[in-house]
């Protein structure tokens, strides 16, 4: 494991296992608290769905999703966000978030019926999120498809 690397996962795991002094909250971990699933709404849409966990939110701002080595002529379209909701969060002050779950449609050019790949296309989906009782986790990424998900490192 080489130094950075392992920085990280040791600052991951205090930020997981931090708690306040005099309570015994603790944290779940990212994969937990922001649960992942692309699904296949059509030949040229694909969802991709959070599921969050009470307690915690996603930042609407902080999301991006992007095709991961695409092939040549398929291209990501309009993405269809649903309406998050308003917060003023002490860490970034007055932020849109989504709470519980998050459905975003995208749209994808270049994908026909009678090309059908778009149950072979991997997204990376970068996103950062919180929890209420006060930690918010560092930025995450991960790398998903129709029915796998994992993150990227």
């Amino acid at each position: 494991m080489t130094a950075r690397r392992y920085s990280l996962v040791l600052i991951v795991s205090l930020l997981i296992g931090w708690s306040r002094p005099g309570t015994t909250e603790v944290f779940l971990d990212p994969t937990i608290a922001f649960r992942t699933q692309m699904q296949e709404l059509n030949a040229q849409t694909i969802q991709l769905t959070f599921e969050i966990a009470p307690g915690y939110y996603l930042y609407r701002d902080k999301i991006r999703i992007t095709l991961h080595e695409p092939p040549a002529g398929i291209t990501p379209g309009t993405l269809e966000w649903p309406e998050p909701a308003k917060k003023t969060d002490k860490f970034f002050g007055e932020m849109m978030v989504y709470y519980d779950q998050a459905a975003i449609r995208i749209p994808v050019q270049g994908v026909t019926p009678a090309n059908p790949i778009i149950g072979s296309l991997h997204w990376e989906v970068r996103f950062q999120g919180c929890a209420e009782a006060g930690l918010c986790y560092p930025p995450q990424t991960r790398l998903l498809s129709i029915g796998n998900a994992h993150a990227v490192e």
